[in-house]
Order: structure tokens, then C-alpha cells, then sequence
């Protein structure tokens, strides 16, 4: 985030007259809102159909399931002498 902002700031300089045309101090820094609107824009998410969300819950229910499995083992083997 930090970068995107520090880039934005380098290659898109501020025209020193839109200071003075709306009368402020000092024009407003590239936002949050506006870092992720520019990376919606670049990285849009494709459409999630109800099957499809679904099967992605159902695939981390499945590898989370795994992986307190493995852990549980490894735990178990752990307090055995070798």
C-alpha cells in the first residue's frame, strides 16, 4: 500500500494550480479507497457462482482438516523417545 502510494506520488506529479483553483493548502494524499479501487480495476475477481463458493469452503474445510491431522501427529510422535 505504502509503495503504491510512494509511486503515485512520483509518477503523477500535482498540478500546483488546483491548489490555488480550489482555494485549500494542500491537496489530499492518494487513499486507501483509491489503492483498492486501482487494484480492482487491475486484479478484478471473477464471478463466484453459489457451486463454486462452495466448493472452495468445502476444499479448506478438507485441508484444514488435514493439517490439524498432521499436527495432532506429529505432537503424538513428539513425546516419544526415538
Amino acid at each position: 500500500m505504502a509503495e503504491t502510494k510512494l509511486d503515485w506520488a512520483r509518477d503523477h506529479p500535482r498540478d500546483p494550480s488546483l491548489i490555488t483553483d480550489l482555494a485549500i493548502d494542500r491537496l489530499p494524499d492518494l487513499s486507501v479507497a483509491n489503492v483498492r479501487s486501482m487494484l480492482r480495476a487491475a486484479m478484478p475477481l471473477p464471478d463466484l457462482t453459489p457451486d463454486r463458493a462452495a466448493a472452495l469452503i468445502v476444499e479448506h474445510l478438507v485441508n484444514r482438516t488435514r493439517s490439524r491431522r498432521s499436527r495432532r501427529k506429529r505432537q503424538l510422535y513428539a513425546g516419544r523417545d526415538p
